[in-house]
C-alpha cells in the first residue's frame, strides 16, 4: 500500500516564510512613507483652511482676527506643533485678552510632524482687508523621520500661502 503526503514540508515553509520576509521588508519602508505623506498633507491642509478662516472672520467681523500658535491666547512661541487657535481681537489692542473670543482651535498635531514660524511671527494678525499685518510669514512643515522633505509655506502680507521646498537645514 502507498500513502501520498497532503502536508507540507518544512523545506516549502521556510521557502515560504523567506517570501513573505523579502516582501515586507521592500514594502514597509514605502508604506510609512505614504503615510508620513499623508499626514504632513492633513497638517498642511489644516493650515490652509485655518488662514482662510481668520481672513473669512476678519471681512465679515470687519475687525483683526489673530491666529496663534498653541492654546495659550497668543502666549508668543513660535511652535505650532501644539496645535493652534483663532482669536478675534474685539477690544482692538493686538492681543489675546480674557474677552477677546477664541473661534476655533486646531489640536495638536499628529507625533513626528513640526511646524514652527519663522521668528518674530508668533501670532498672524488678519485684517478685515483679508490681509495680514507684517512681513511675510514663512512656515516649516516637517517630518521628524526625514521620509517627507521639508516643506516651507509662505504667507504673504496680502493673503496669500504658496509652498516650496524648504531650505537646506530647515
Amino acid at each position: 500500500m502507498h500513502r501520498t503526503s497532503t502536508g507540507t514540508t518544512l523545506i516549502e515553509l521556510l521557502t515560504a516564510l523567506a517570501v513573505v520576509g523579502v516582501l515586507s521588508a521592500l514594502l514597509v519602508p514605502s508604506v510609512l512613507a505614504s503615510a508620513a505623506r499623508v499626514r504632513v498633507a492633513e497638517v498642511r491642509a489644516q493650515l490652509t483652511a485655518s488662514v482662510f478662516a481668520a481672513q473669512r472672520e476678519a471681512t465679515l467681523r470687519g475687525t483683526v482676527v489673530m491666529l496663534c500658535p498653541g492654546h495659550s491666547r497668543c502666549a508668543g512661541h513660535a511652535a505650532w506643533h501644539d496645535g493652534w487657535e483663532l482669536v478675534v481681537d474685539d477690544d482692538g489692542n493686538r492681543s489675546a485678552g480674557a474677552d477677546d473670543p477664541v473661534i476655533g482651535r486646531q489640536p495638536a498635531l499628529p507625533r513626528g510632524i513640526g511646524l514652527v514660524t519663522t521668528a518674530g511671527r508668533a501670532r498672524l494678525l488678519f485684517h478685515p482687508n483679508a490681509g495680514n499685518a507684517g512681513s511675510n510669514a514663512t512656515f516649516t512643515l516637517c517630518e521628524r523621520s526625514d521620509r517627507v522633505p521639508a516643506q516651507s509655506l509662505v504667507l504673504a502680507n496680502d493673503g496669500r500661502l504658496r509652498a516650496r521646498p524648504a531650505l537646506p537645514g530647515a
